[in-house]
């Protein structure tokens, strides 16, 4: 499909069967060419084979549930997020965020009485490469951390 050197480059083809030294200084120096033609387009592709925006939906690298709060005695019981798995290498993971820390606070939003997928989808989740505030407790530690990460484009 993409040929060989030669077929690509056949000015530079020495014609004896044999890679010319021009052709293989050419092709030392240039290599970045054929990496920016192959790979760029595969990295600017989406999973569903569309142009990616510069506002791709980003996260911080999360899996995450609601805690039940059963003890209270207002009507709505939804409780705070408990962080459930961080991935490696995710924006969470280097800024240290642990499995069994509970979110908070997203931003200025408590998350406690708050619709799970609201969270999600509204205050987790947003625009890649933007800033995220997050104010979390650790119970090992009994410390509350404040956090500011960004997110990054995460495949869902």
């Amino acid at each position: 499909m993409f040929g060989t050197a030669g077929s690509i480059f056949p000015v530079l083809d020495s014609g004896s069967g044999g890679p010319s030294k021009e052709k293989e200084v050419f092709m030392r120096k240039n290599k970045w060419i054929l990496l920016t033609i192959i790979c760029v387009p595969l990295w600017l592709l989406s999973t569903s084979g569309s142009l990616l925006a510069v506002e791709e939906t980003g996260g911080i690298g999360l899996k995450v549930g609601q805690l039940y709060d059963y003890i209270t005695t207002d009507e709505d019981k939804r409780g705070s997020l408990v962080v459930l798995d961080v991935f490696n290498g995710s924006p969470a993971h280097l800024g240290g965020i642990q499995k069994g820390d509970i979110i908070l606070q997203i931003g200025e939003a408590t998350t406690r009485r708050r619709d799970f997928n609201d969270i999600l989808h509204n205050l987790l989740r947003g625009p890649s490469f933007t800033e995220i505030k997050l104010v979390i407790w650790r119970p090992s530690r009994q410390e509350k951390i404040e956090l500011i990460l960004q997110r990054m484009m995460m495949v869902y």
